[in-house]
């Protein structure tokens, strides 16, 4: 017996109202059950983001530089392109990393070496520095010299406290141990994907299409392309204005830095890059680990620091990042900084990375729903 159309739309809505229910009622479990899937998930997304980023370079060795050997004709002489491509975009890479590192770790080195040559005088440093601000605050010198600090008797009690917890600790070093190894094993795994993609990306885009072909109807499968190549175009822009934001923001940094004659400008400099990758949260981050190298040298420092990167903090979630990143993948600036609390709440920093440019795309999406239907609106009210 055949179902009238009609009918089926009902049972449709009735199954739909089902699950939108079960859902409600259990909703707590509900996000429990993502996160796992996203959790157990999440070296496939990292290796297919990998394979996103590497691909840019690829294409540029690929085409422009080994495009006379590929035009030779033949699967040997594309393999040959491909393998070499490949090998050279790695090498870029690392190349990139390792001169990153070359920078970073000598400076590492010269902080790590002034923060013990300043260790047994810091707290006298803190302890001059609040005289002099009590003292110009008109503060009695009764309370001044009350204020004395011992700061031996404040590193025993450290010590005693590490000692009692020493059983906790050793429990929290295996975890974390557990956890970086986990990492790790993440990371390589992500790695490997990546390659596979980026070696047999001809056959992983036909057995996408051919899969689409198969399962999406003929009637929407024009949409359903549509909307694939528009999650493609999000997705680079988002990519290419995030790197380019870490640049700008890591320039900016820099050039405050020495025009204020601040220590540290070139590490501080090369943290905030990094961490500008990861957009929001990363500033905060490099912020933290700028005020803390600051205070090791004057506590005056690391105030008038901290005012700096307050300032530059507002530049770039006011201006940089919405401008830069949120012009690339079209979507207002609010909506960006909501998506960051919404989805690093939920997902950690993948759900940002992932969150971002995959709200883009709906955002597109119900814009020309809304843009649509209001013109279907405008001509039924204006038949003629």
């Amino acid at each position: 017996m055949k179902i009238p159309e009609r009918r089926k739309g009902i049972i449709w809505l009735m199954v739909l109202a089902a699950i939108l229910l079960a859902c409600a009622l259990h909703i707590s479990q509900l996000f429990a059950l993502i996160k796992l899937i996203f959790r157990a998930a999440s070296p496939i997304i990292a290796g297919i983001g990998i394979a996103f980023v590497l691909n840019v370079p690829l294409k540029l060795f690929e085409n422009n530089i080994f495009g006379f050997i590929k035009k030779k004709g033949g699967d040997a002489p594309k393999k040959i392109c491909r393998y070499v491509s490949l090998l050279l975009t790695f090498i870029l890479v690392l190349g990139i990393i390792f001169a990153a590192l070359a920078i970073l770790i000598p400076q590492l080195i010269t902080t790590v070496q002034t923060l013990i040559a300043n260790s047994s005088t810091f707290g006298e440093n803190v302890t001059t520095w609040l005289k002099k601000v009590l003292t110009e605050m008109n503060i009695s010198p009764a309370a001044i010299e009350n204020m004395q600090l011992d700061w031996g008797m404040f590193v025993e009690r450290i010590i005693g406290i590490i000692q009692a917890s020493a059983a906790k600790l050793a429990s929290y070093v295996t975890n974390l141990t557990t956890s970086v190894l986990g990492t790790l094993f993440d990371i390589v795994l992500s790695i490997v994907i990546s390659i596979y993609i980026l070696v047999n990306k001809e056959h992983v885009k036909r057995f996408a299409i051919r899969f689409s072909q198969a399962f999406v109807p003929i009637k929407h499968q024009e949409e359903f392309f549509r909307v694939s190549r528009l999650t493609n175009t999000m997705f680079s822009g988002f990519v290419r204005g995030q790197l380019l934001e870490a640049i700008i923001l890591g320039m900016l940094c820099f050039v405050g830095m020495v025009a204020f004659k601040f220590p540290y400008a070139t590490i501080i400099s090369i943290f905030v890059t990094i961490f500008a990758l990861f957009p929001i949260v990363g500033s905060f981050i490099s912020a933290g680990i700028g005020v803390f190298l600051m205070l090791t040298v004057s506590p005056l420092k690391a105030l008038l620091f901290f005012i700096f990167i307050l300032v530059l903090q507002q530049l770039e979630n006011n201006l940089i990042y919405p401008k830069v990143v949120g012009r690339t993948i079209g979507i207002p600036g609010v909506i960006i900084v909501s998506i960051v609390v919404f989805a690093g709440s939920l997902f950690g920093l993948m759900g940002i990375l992932i969150g971002i440019p995959l709200s883009s795309v709906i955002y597109v999406l119900l814009k020309e729903a809304i843009e649509k239907r209001l013109e279907k609106q405008l001509v039924n009210e204006n038949p003629s």
